[in-house]
C-alpha cells in the first residue's frame, strides 16, 4: 500500500501523532499538502500498479505487536473511561476508543473508512462556496500515555471532563484542524494547571 496523509501545512503534516505507528515501523507516509486537491483527487486513483492509496486517517495503523487477548484486556481496562469521555464531549466525536497507533502522543482524531467520501464531498461543496456539515472526528486515546491512565479512574468529575475535552482540542490542534471555542479551551488549560501546581 501507499500510505498517505493530506493536510494544508507539510510541518503539521510531518508532526503529526498519526505518523507515530508508521515511523515505529519503518514505514514511509506521503505527504500531500494541497488539501484542497488532494483530498479529492487522491482517493480517485485508487491505486498505483498494484499499490492501493490508503488515507491514515482513516485506515487502521500498522500492526503493533499485542495479542488480541491483550487489546481485549486494554479494552476492557478503559472501557468506563472511553464512555465517559463519549458521554462529556457528545456529539463533538463519533466514538472514543483505545488505540495502539499512538506511542508519544495522549490523543489523535481520525475518522471512520465510510466518512472519507464525505470528506471529499465537503471539500467539493467547500471549493464551491457551499456549506456541509462536518462529520464528527473518532477520538483515539493511548492507553500507555501518562495523561490516559492518570485519567482512568479518576474521580474528580470537572477534571475529567477538562481532560477530556484538552484531549480532543490538542488532538484537533496536532492534526491542523479548528478547535470548535479557543477560549474555552486555554480556561480548561488554565484550571488543569491551577490543579496541578
Amino acid at each position: 500500500a501507499i500510505y498517505y496523509i493530506v493536510g494544508e501545512n507539510e510541518n503539521v503534516l510531518k508532526n503529526s501523532p498519526l505518523l507515530e505507528a508508521y515511523k515505529k515501523n519503518d514505514i514511509e507516509v506521503l505527504i500531500l499538502d494541497d488539501k484542497e486537491i488532494d483530498e479529492i483527487i487522491t482517493p480517485m486513483y485508487g491505486a498505483y500498479q498494484e499499490w492501493e492509496f490508503k488515507d491514515i486517517t482513516s485506515c487502521e495503523a500498522p500492526k503493533v505487536e499485542q495479542s488480541e487477548e491483550d487489546k481485549k484486556e486494554v479494552e476492557a481496562k478503559f472501557e468506563d473511561i472511553t464512555k465517559k469521555i463519549k458521554e462529556i464531549l457528545g456529539e463533538s466525536v463519533s466514538d472514543v476508543r483505545v488505540t495502539n497507533r499512538l506511542s508519544e502522543s495522549p490523543s489523535c482524531v481520525v475518522k471512520d473508512a465510510g466518512d472519507a467520501q464525505m470528506a471529499q464531498m465537503a471539500q467539493m461543496m467547500k471549493a464551491m462556496g457551499q456549506a456541509m456539515p462536518e462529520t464528527a472526528p473518532i477520538l483515539e486515546i493511548n492507553p500507555e500515555h501518562e495523561i490516559v491512565t492518570k485519567l482512568n479512574g479518576l474521580a474528580d468529575d470537572s477534571l475529567v471532563s477538562d481532560v477530556s475535552w484538552v484531549l480532543l482540542d490538542q488532538a484537533k490542534l496536532s492534526e491542523g484542524m479548528e478547535i470548535t471555542d479557543a477560549v474555552a479551551f486555554a480556561q480548561r488549560l488554565n484550571r488543569i494547571t491551577a490543579k496541578a501546581l
